[in-house]
């Protein structure tokens, strides 16, 4: 998902907008409204440019409270795998783990490298391999 859009659904100008001010708009969630639906029953990964777990920060999408709702619902989301926020992420909200990893493009040579693996496992299980930088997560 990608929340490049104004509240009013236009969508961002090449220049001229404020990244801060990001909503996910109608047509993306009638979208995820209806693929949540087909996936009934099998474990789910989201992938979204910006961040769903908190509308307050700079990087939140600010409709996320929605979004999450919608997520939570379905009861087949296991993780949420954001970006935008360079620091990177990993939080549990409601039952769902949203992981942004760290940005490779602010690391500096081998050593520094941040990436990840994700696996789902059994029920909601899953792993998140780190590397370099990137720490890991196993959760049953």
């Amino acid at each position: 998902m990608d929340a490049n859009f104004l509240a009013d659904g236009t969508e961002y100008e090449r220049e001229g907008f404020d990244w801060t001010d990001s909503w996910i708009h109608e047509p993306q969630l009638e979208w995820l409204a209806s693929d949540l639906k087909a996936a009934a029953g099998r474990p789910v990964i989201v992938l979204t440019h910006q961040t769903l777990e908190d509308e307050t920060t700079p990087h939140g999408v600010k409709n996320a409270r929605v979004i999450r709702s919608m997520l939570e619902a379905a009861g087949n989301v296991v993780c949420v795998i954001e970006g935008h926020n360079h620091a990177g992420v990993c939080v549990d909200v409601n039952g769902i783990l949203y992981f942004a990893p760290k940005a490779m493009r602010d690391c500096v040579g081998a050593q520094d490298n941040a990436y990840a693996v994700v696996s789902l496992g059994p029920g909601r299980g899953l792993t998140i391999e780190g590397f370099g930088s990137q720490e890991g997560l196993r959760r049953s």
